[in-house]
């Protein structure tokens, strides 16, 4: 068999082992892809005037030239919510404090809040023509739009509507013309509504139904607490409330009667997407259903609590602790974690299933793999044992022949390939001997070559170029001739690359060649001087590589890291928001607690995740991405906690000396909950009985190298505050150092000092 058909074989042997495994592992991977699609799946289904009344929808479109809003596409949020609009400023009226937008007008009033981003506008006045904003309004008695926040700055570039629809009109034509609160919304005939379905939406679902039950309870707690400070200033006598704190308390109201409605809404979604997955019906039967059942004593107890707090607050009360709580705690709440953790069940069990097909792919791969390598081992050694002796020889024979031995032959009498390798081999020696190296053979050479040559007289003219040249710089040959190379590189200066390579050859400097059509092209450089056996100068070699294509991929990298370095950012500005949230669910919970140790402990939490809170806002806000600065960290954080604990400057001061050093972020985020406890244990212990003093925080590098933080203060020693009693602040002080890779030295004899040692890891990051 020649050697031509033994590799033949062998390539379509592995090419069909190699086909079986991306058959076998493309059917098991799209199935695996059509189950993870189900999770987040979404039904578009058609838009029915009759029931889309009262739903909170998310519209992207255009303005229309009639002034209504053109809909592109519709998704069905799972809420009633108050309007919100993105879209550019169309017009803007000083005298009544108003911008259109989206064909509506909006009024700013003293309480719209402004949240801007890095060049956005920060007041009514500051706002532009064309600037594009996104307002969240509320609709006043008169039906009027009046701003609660407007943000600016990196708005997204679409046009887009939240609301809940009031009213439905279908035309002749079968456009359906939706509003929203005034807002007139044109929606084509055949435009559907996306509807979330899917195991995990079902989560969320029943997660919000959760979050909105607490949300009302909070919030009827709040309206009680503020009907009571209302009657206690009327029994003063005071003035009549202010018209902000009549918008308070209808903020109130509106968040209690909010809080039941977001409920109702994801139980009607719950139950709509349970009916549609045929496979668990008992979910609905077991739990969706009684919570149907008891939503109407919801509602009327809500509703009536709303109207005895304008009338009787101590009725409202005795409503809220004797009814409401226990209804929503006995009656509701558990029946929605109930729900919520047969979700959280159902979503594990396909995720586990997922995962059993993942780890069947890679078994079928592994084994389709494994076999694909034998046959390829076994293969190859059959071919090697035919051709290995042969290619020795020849090997060697070409070593002889580059070595100027033109005589070697190799003596190979096969037939197949490597027997005619070795004949052609033998023929080009015989050749090789017989002839010397011709002009034109250095002709076709310079010619082939992939990058752009040319010739130059002494005096820098051009006098020969090969095709690479002329497809770079576009010229026809006898364009370039006799030209100097000056004319080609006039920002540059031809003169000076000539005398720079009398003085020694050029490699790769980069200059920029004028094209024909006035285009400039970078290149890469190189040159050399031509000299006679006299070291005169008979002439130049140059020699140019197109780095166009090089440049464009710099471009891309750089844009691509940007991209990501922003997509960072956005992860740590996140995380900040997400921690703020957790720090005010602390406060709301702290606001019914009396108990001043519990408050104490709510507080301790707060600031430690305050700690935590100010790394990621660092990092948002910094050009670094990866590290922390640590100085302008501890500071911050001190003085947050001084202001915290509202200690009198003259009374208690507080001293930082921070050096200039750099940590990563889990570094970092360590030492600020040292310094978090270490500090609030000092402000709030060594200093009893209004005493004064000064607490100290220094952070430097020793002589050895490594970071010394160390907390002190002069009073009457916070160590022997405790009695002895290791409290649980100081036993994360003491984990956290040794995560750090240090240990903790207390020292209570003059006051308290704290001091943590530990290694210092120089941190490399991209600017």
């Amino acid at each position: 068999m020649h050697l031509r058909q033994r590799l033949t074989v062998a390539t379509l042997s592995i090419v069909a082992v190699m086909g079986v495994v991306g058959l076998v592992s493309m059917r098991i991977n799209r199935d695996i892809q059509t189950d993870v699609e189900d999770l987040a799946r979404t039904a578009d289904l058609p838009l029915d005037p009759a029931t889309i009344g009262g739903q909170a929808l998310a519209i992207e479109g255009r303005p229309g030239p009639d002034g209504e809003f053109v809909a592109t596409a519709l998704e069905r949020l799972p809420a009633t919510r108050r309007p919100k609009l993105r879209g550019a400023v169309e017009a803007i009226e000083l005298p009544s404090r108003t911008v259109r937008l989206l064909g509506r007008a909006i009024r700013i009033d003293a309480n719209t809040e402004f949240s801007p981003s890095a060049g956005g506008a920060t007041s009514f006045e500051a706002l532009r023509l064309g600037a594009r904003v996104e307002i969240s309004a509320r609709i006043d008695a008169d039906g009027d739009w009046v701003a609660r926040k407007v943000e600016t700055g990196a708005i997204k570039r679409t046009d887009k509507v939240k609301g809940t629809i009031s009213a439905v009109a279908v035309r002749p034509n079968g456009v359906r013309r939706l509003e929203i609160d005034g807002l007139g919304i044109v929606v084509g005939a055949n435009l559907r509504v996306r509807t979330p379905r899917g195991p995990l939406y079902r989560m969320e679902s029943a997660m919000q139904m959760t979050l909105a039950v607490q949300e009302c309870l909070a919030a009827s707690h709040e309206l009680v607490k503020e009907r009571f400070r209302d009657r206690e200033v009327a029994a003063r006598g005071e003035s009549e409330p202010s018209a902000a704190r009549h918008m308070l308390l209808e903020e109130l109201e509106d968040r209690v009667l909010d809080g039941y409605e977001t409920f109702a809404e994801y139980l009607d979604e719950s139950r709509a997407s349970e009916r549609a997955e045929p496979s668990e019906p008992e979910s609905d039967v077991e739990w969706l259903a009684p919570l149907e059942a008891r939503r109407a004593t919801f509602e009327a107890e809500v509703r009536a609590l709303i109207a005895e707090a304008a009338l009787d607050v101590d009725a409202a009360e005795r409503r809220l602790k004797e009814r409401i709580e226990p209804f929503l705690r006995t009656e509701i709440q558990p029946r929605a974690h109930a729900y919520h953790r047969r979700t959280e069940e159902s979503l594990s069990e396909q995720l586990e299933a997922i995962a059993r097909r993942s780890s069947d792919a890679a078994r079928a791969e592994l084994a389709t793999n494994g076999a694909g390598l034998v046959l390829a081992l076994a293969l190859g050694l059959v071919v090697s044992r035919s051709i290995s002796r042969p290619l020795v020889a020849l090997t060697n024979a070409a070593r002889e022949v580059g070595r100027g031995r033109l005589e070697t032959r190799v003596a190979v009498e096969s037939t197949d390939e490597v027997g005619i390798l070795a004949h052609s081999f033998n023929r080009m020696a015989e050749e090789l001997a017989a002839s010397t190296v011709s002009v034109d053979k250095l002709s076709g050479v310079i010619d082939s070559m992939a990058g752009a040559l040319l010739l130059l007289a002494p005096d820098g003219r051009i006098t020969r170029v090969n095709p690479a040249a002329l497809a770079l710089l576009g010229y026809d040959e006898f364009e370039l001739l006799e030209r100097p190379l000056a004319s080609l590189s006039p920002n540059d200066g031809g003169e000076d690359a000539l005398a720079s390579m009398e003085r020694g050859s050029i490699t790769s400097l980069e200059r920029r060649f004028l094209r024909r059509d006035g285009a400039e092209v970078p290149v890469a450089f190189s040159g050399a001087v031509l000299r006679d056996s006299g070291g005169a100068v008979r002439g130049y070699v140059c020699l140019a590589q197109d780095l166009s294509a090089r440049k464009r991929m710099e471009q891309e990298l750089r844009r691509s890291l940007a991209e990501k370095e922003l997509l960072l950012r956005e992860v740590h500005h996140r995380v900040k928001n997400n921690l703020q949230v957790v720090s005010s669910l602390l406060a709301i919970q702290s606001s019914s607690i009396t108990d001043t140790p519990s408050l104490e402990r709510f507080q301790e939490s707060q600031d430690r995740i305050h700690a935590l809170v100010f790394v990621h806002d660092l990092l948002y806000s910094s050009r670094k991405v990866a590290s922390i600065d640590l100085s302008p960290y501890l500071q911050l954080l001190a003085s947050r906690l001084k202001e915290s604990y509202s200690l009198a400057p003259d009374r208690v001061r507080l001293s930082v000396d921070v050096e200039e050093l750099t940590l990563d972020i889990d570094r970092a985020q360590a030492c600020g909950l040292i310094v978090n406890e270490l500090v609030t244990n000092a402000f709030k212990h060594a200093f009893p009985n209004g005493r004064g003093g000064c607490v100290q925080l220094n952070c430097r590098l020793s002589p050895a190298g490594d970071v010394v933080l160390e907390v002190r203060d002069d009073g009457s020693g916070s160590v022997r505050a405790h009695g002895g009693v290791r409290s649980i602040g100081l036993e994360l002080v003491e984990t956290l150092a040794a995560q750090l890779g240090g240990r903790l030295e207390i020292d209570g004899s003059d006051g308290s000092a704290y001091r943590i040692e530990f290694p210092y890891e120089v941190v490399e990051h991209a600017a």
